[in-house]
Order: structure tokens, then sequence, then C-alpha cells
């Protein structure tokens, strides 16, 4: 049986969803952990198509993207003093470096 690049994408994204249920099942407050869905998507993207730059680029914004997301969401606990100007900060340093990373790869 050959694995096609959307049974890939379908197995990650359904893999990113049932661990939310998995974190929910054990009792972790979920609304500081959903944008690790949009991770799960990035990676989802790296995989469809590594070799194709746009693909690598939204993979990479995607991800970074959702990992800022969740340090700005668990900003009390990491000391961080306004969670939303960090992200929007983060965010405009993110974009242009996914931006090169990904365009270098073509």
């Amino acid at each position: 049986m050959v694995v096609s690049r959307g049974w890939v994408l379908a197995a990650v994204t359904l893999a990113a969803v049932g661990v939310l249920f998995l974190l929910w099942g054990f009792g972790v407050d979920l609304a500081r952990w959903w944008p690790s869905v949009f991770v799960a998507f990035g990676l989802a993207s790296l995989l469809r198509g590594a070799r194709h730059s746009e693909n690598v680029v939204s993979g990479l914004l995607l991800m970074g993207w959702g990992a800022l997301a969740v340090i700005a969401l668990h900003s009390s606990l990491l000391h961080i003093r306004n969670g939303f100007p960090f992200f929007i900060g983060a965010c405009l340093i993110w974009t242009p470096v996914a931006f090169l990373f990904g365009h270098r790869r073509s």
C-alpha cells in the first residue's frame, strides 16, 4: 500500500486533535494549549512537500506562530509581563526568518 501525502496530512492532523483530547481528558486547561494545532498543521505542511518552498515557508510560519501563541498564553508562568505585545513582536521577527529559511532550500 502506498502512503500518499494526503494520508500523511490527515494522520498528523488527527494526531494533533487526539493529543488535545488526551490533554483534556487528563484535566489540562486547553485554553492555553489550543495553538498547538497550528504547530501540527505546520508539521503536516512540511511533511506534505519538503521539496517545495511554499510548503516549507507555510510550515515554518504555522509552527512558529503556534509555538509563540502557546508561549504567549503561558506568559504568567514564564515571567513575561505582557503576552500580547510579546506575541506580536515575536511574530514580526519570526515571519522574515521563516521566509529566509523556506526559500533557502529551493
